[in-house]
């Protein structure tokens, strides 16, 4: 999942999700970023 491009999840077809982890994801990266 890491250096992963959020877009691999393709799994996911409706786009609303896809938004919505997209943004959570850019959120735990960032908290991730932020303690390194």
């Amino acid at each position: 999942m890491m250096g992963m491009p959020i877009g691999g999840i393709s799994t996911l077809e409706d786009e609303a999700s896809v938004e919505e982890v997209r943004r959570a994801y850019e959120e735990f990266r960032k908290l991730i970023e932020a303690s390194l």
